[in-house]
């Protein structure tokens, strides 16, 4: 056996016992898309299309068009701090900031605008030690209005965010699509 043949031996061995070993970061089954490294999963509805991305905003999940209006469109963030994080409500920590970056994101507010809601999330399977806020507001963009939600979940140093989007003219015709995302939006 020559000596390079030893070594390309040597190296296949090292990388299927290397491979063997690894878990891809994520996956999805045909229906939920799991991401192990960041530790949630979310269920994809039927027509629905996922789209993973790079940094803290994980993946964009986009519904078919309605008429030619703005595609109804879910994306997951995810972030570890240095720190714990608070998440607190109107007045401080996580919940305030957010408030915050959203009125900084409006130009200026219409009068049927009403300023963002903020309340428990209710979520199945949370973790012990995290908890969860819905934030959600009716916005306009250009001529269309448009329902946005996001659920933000807060454990220890690890944040986690649903952010639901939706033409408000198509937010019935997407109900049940929108209530899947919600429901069974995991972390863990």
């Amino acid at each position: 056996m020559t000596k390079t043949r030893g070594l390309w031996i040597v190296c296949r061995i090292v990388c299927v016992a290397v491979l063997s070993g690894c878990q891809a970061t994520s996956e999805f089954d045909g229906s939920t898309y799991r991401h192990n490294g960041m530790n949630f999963s979310v269920e994809v509805p039927a027509g629905w299309h996922y789209e993973e991305l790079s940094g803290n905003l994980l993946v964009e999940i986009s519904g078919p068009a309605t008429d030619g209006r703005r595609l109804p469109v879910a994306h997951v963030f995810s972030r570890r701090g240095v720190r714990s994080v608070e998440l607190g409500d109107e007045t401080g920590g996580l919940v305030k900031e957010l408030l915050a970056v959203m009125a900084e994101g409006l130009r200026f507010q219409l009068e049927d605008e009403a300023p963002p809601k903020v309340e428990p999330a209710e979520m199945a399977d949370l973790p012990k030690g995290a908890e969860a806020k819905r934030v959600s507001r009716i916005v306009h963009e250009g001529p269309v209005k448009v329902y946005q939600e996001l659920t933000v979940v807060v454990r220890g140093k690890h944040v986690w965010a649903l952010m639901l989007s939706v033409a408000t003219a198509d937010r019935e015709v997407n109900a049940a699509a929108l209530e899947q995302l919600r429901s069974n939006f995991h972390i863990w």
